[in-house]
């Protein structure tokens, strides 16, 4: 029996063609495909009939757009078609694979089984043209989660869901925090599917995609996207604060703290987390340059409000 699932949740043909050749061309055919189309207007069925017989393949067309609603329910439903398979990734049916990342996995699959929930497979970046626009991202063979995503938040690295292999007994545990189109739902499943073990990398790469269509090529100063980003910071600080070190601490509050400034109007429970955190982690002169900038921030919004 395979013990890897690639799950795809369907939506655009676009790029759909190089995601399925990625997959034929493995050298190590050991994964079973579950494809979950979330009720999209583009019907794959005749592309998939290209691809019969070239690996394992489950597909299943939901009724129901649930995307449009909730991006990490159409993920967990599409992980409900998985059978018996021990390890699961979810690869975004745009992003492609490198043709030795299947064969990489079960190589080193006795090497990080008990001591790795999380394995990430190194990335690259491609754009509508499938052209590389980034060099590779590499990284630590063994590494702390909440380390790993404090380099992410300090521009070292980059990571999305796609390179991502989880362990499914574990990650069933968790699931996926329902975020608005999933921002920072990838981020949040590794620290919490990792268990304080190490992430095991492997430097087969992951071919992910920023284009025009998807939603990870947008803008990244939006208003819902910065009040996902205040909501899970908040959340993974409160969540995981007695196992991170006071950097790693203090990093991701610089996170929120950036995107606090930037909210228009913040809840009054976020402005409550910006005090108690400034003062805990950078004392009480810390916290009294809080209180005048949002004193400020405030009287902004005031004359805008009275302006308009």
């Amino acid at each position: 029996m395979n013990k890897l699932a690639v799950i795809i949740p369907f939506y655009r043909l676009h790029y759909f063609r190089e995601t399925l050749l990625s997959l034929a061309s493995q050298t190590d055919h050991r994964f079973n495909v579950y494809i979950g189309n979330d009720a999209s207007a583009e019907n794959p069925n005749e592309l998939l009939k290209e691809f019969k017989g070239k690996f394992n393949l489950t597909y299943k067309k939901f009724e129901k757009n649930t995307g449009v609603i909730s991006l990490t329910k159409h993920f967990e439903r599409c992980l409900e078609m998985v059978n018996n398979e021990e390890w699961f990734m979810i690869l975004g049916d745009d992003d492609c694979l490198t043709e030795n990342v299947i064969k990489a996995f079960h190589e080193n699959l006795q090497v990080f089984r008990d001591r790795s929930n999380v394995v990430r497979f190194s990335s690259q970046i491609m754009n509508g043209k499938s052209q590389n626009v980034s060099g590779v991202f590499n990284n630590p063979r063994y590494e702390n989660a909440i380390t790993s995503y404090c380099r992410k938040l300090q521009g070292k690295t980059r990571s999305s869901l796609s390179e991502f292999i989880f362990r499914k007994k574990t990650f069933d545990k968790y699931g996926f925090k329902d975020y608005y189109q999933a921002w920072t739902s990838d981020d949040r499943a590794i620290i919490d599917v990792s268990e304080a073990k190490d992430i095991f990398s492997i430097d087969e790469i992951v071919r992910v995609r920023n284009s025009e269509i998807n939603i990870s090529g947008g803008n990244n100063a939006t208003q819902p996207k910065i009040n996902v980003r205040l909501k899970s910071a908040r959340e993974l600080i409160s969540d995981y604060k007695k196992i991170m070190t006071l950097e790693e601490r203090v990093i991701i509050f610089g996170a929120f703290e950036g995107q606090f400034y930037l909210k228009k109007n913040p809840a009054i429970k976020y402005y409550l987390f910006l005090w108690k955190e400034s003062f805990n982690i950078k004392g009480f002169k810390y916290l009294f340059l809080q209180l005048k900038s949002c004193f400020y921030k405030i009287i902004g919004m005031s004359k805008k409000n009275i302006e308009s």
